[in-house]
């Protein structure tokens, strides 16, 4: 304990530490330092958010595109589609009235068929060329109701 000083009471020595003078020039730039890391963060936050939402705005708006495109190619189908199926309603109104129309020649050939008779039986000729007539007209009959068959199909199909 010797080499310790002794520093006595009346002395003018302040008990207090000295600062330097750097720390005292620290001090501000800690608050600065203290104020601005947190206001930083929220602005990096900030500007993050706004790329983010205006990232996810612009997939929202690439679907939204994707959607009108497609619908109006659905449009575009069923438009068609009705165009299709006004020509085979056209169609087949068309066959219903040649159908008809063989029908009716049929119905024709066969009364005269049943008036003429016995003075058939007599004419070979004419008997044949009736028949001959008849079975056209069945086979055009035939052709019709396929094709009116298939005509039905194709609008059911739609």
């Amino acid at each position: 304990m010797k080499d310790l000083s002794y520093v006595s009471t009346d002395s003018s020595i302040a008990t207090s530490t000295p600062v330097p003078a750097n720390k005292e020039a620290r001090r501000p730039l800690r608050k600065w330092l203290v104020w601005s890391a947190p206001m930083l963060v929220w602005a990096l936050l900030l500007v993050g958010s706004f790329f983010l939402a205006k990232h996810y705005i612009n997939g929202l708006q690439q679907q939204m595109i994707q959607i009108q495109t497609s619908t109006e190619d659905l449009n575009r189908s069923v438009m068609e589609f009705h165009t299709q199926l006004g020509e085979h309603k056209e169609s087949l109104a068309g066959l219903q009235s040649q159908f008809d129309h063989v029908q009716s020649d049929l119905e024709a050939v066969k009364e005269e068929l049943s008036l003429a008779g016995n003075t058939l039986t007599s004419s070979d000729q004419t008997r044949q060329a009736l028949n001959e007539r008849i079975s056209d007209l069945s086979k055009e009959l035939e052709n019709l109701r396929g094709s009116i068959t298939k005509l039905e199909e194709a609008t059911r199909a739609y």
